[in-house]
């Protein structure tokens, strides 16, 4: 969202907010804590006419979880960046991609820790990814297929 066309797509929308005399504020938010297993940065983006959106977007951060937070057994990335890119995430899956900037084919895939060799590098299909989307708690059985 704050890079499409340049920018240019976010200063459209928040030139159109102003122009109706809204009040806005944004934050980008790491979907992993919100309990999906996937690192993908989210925008989230609050409006009003009345109220200060900062007070909604920025009530009681506590700030991302120390390292100890996270799994150590297993980290996602993608084969063409390897463990140093940026696609190197621990205990989640990185974003699915159809390819990357090098113009290959980039897919996400898991390196599980403690597995034994042919088993430890697992590469997720869509449905697999589908599954990882429903937080935990509620009903994965709608995304199995």
């Amino acid at each position: 969202m704050l890079v499409l066309d340049s920018g240019n797509a976010m200063k459209y929308l928040i030139g159109e907010l102003e122009g109706l005399k809204y009040r806005w504020a944004y934050r980008l938010v790491d979907s992993r804590f919100t309990g999906v297993p996937q690192r993908r940065q989210r925008v989230l983006l609050v409006a009003s006419r009345h109220d200060d959106p900062r007070a909604v977007l920025f009530p009681d951060d506590a700030g991302a979880p120390d390292d100890a937070w996270f799994r150590t057994d297993a980290y996602g990335f993608y084969w063409t960046e390897g463990l140093r890119g940026l696609g190197w995430a621990k205990d989640a899956l990185i974003t699915l991609k159809g390819g990357s900037a090098l113009g290959i084919p980039s897919p996400p895939a898991a390196w599980v820790k403690d597995r034994q060799p042919g088993q430890a590098i697992v590469t997720p299909g869509i449905s697999d990814a589908e599954y990882l989307q429903v937080p935990p708690g509620l009903d994965a059985g709608c995304c199995r297929g």
